[in-house]
């Protein structure tokens, strides 16, 4: 993991690591949990956008990740996240399903223009201070 404000980085996860276990590796919810914590915090309040690559099922074991995350969630700030497709339930679903989240599923057809489209959207976000106004 790779906080790209400060530049912070932790193990996500490795076969080696003793926790949670997703498929060989074991997740480090430690780091997950102080990373996560900081990185959004200091995005939330010094950042125009945020990002978050991603949230899948090796992040949502971290109580401290889903915490944070909701607090972006909660933000008035424009936030952009990778999440998992293929699961629908518990948070992961929870997150999809909210009425303040748009989700783009990335496609052959569509690929190429997306990261326009999407910077476009932040920007006229950011620029027109709609920060009140989650659009997804």
């Amino acid at each position: 993991m790779v906080d790209l404000t400060s530049g912070d980085e932790a193990m996500l996860a490795h076969v080696n690591i003793r926790g949670p276990r997703v498929g060989k590796y074991g997740v480090n919810l430690q780091a997950v949990d102080e990373m996560s914590r900081r990185a959004i915090e200091r995005a939330i309040s010094s950042a125009d956008f945020l990002v978050i690559d991603e949230i899948g099922p090796m992040e949502v074991m971290s109580e401290g990740f889903r915490k944070a995350v909701l607090i972006a969630l909660d933000s008035p700030k424009p936030l952009i996240a990778a999440v998992h497709m293929r699961t629908a339930g518990g948070f992961i679903g929870e997150v999809k399903s909210r009425s303040d989240v748009r989700l783009v599923q990335v496609s052959v057809e569509n690929r190429k223009n997306l990261p326009d489209e999407i910077a476009g959207e932040v920007e006229e976000a950011v620029r027109g201070g709609k920060y009140g106004k989650k659009d997804g």
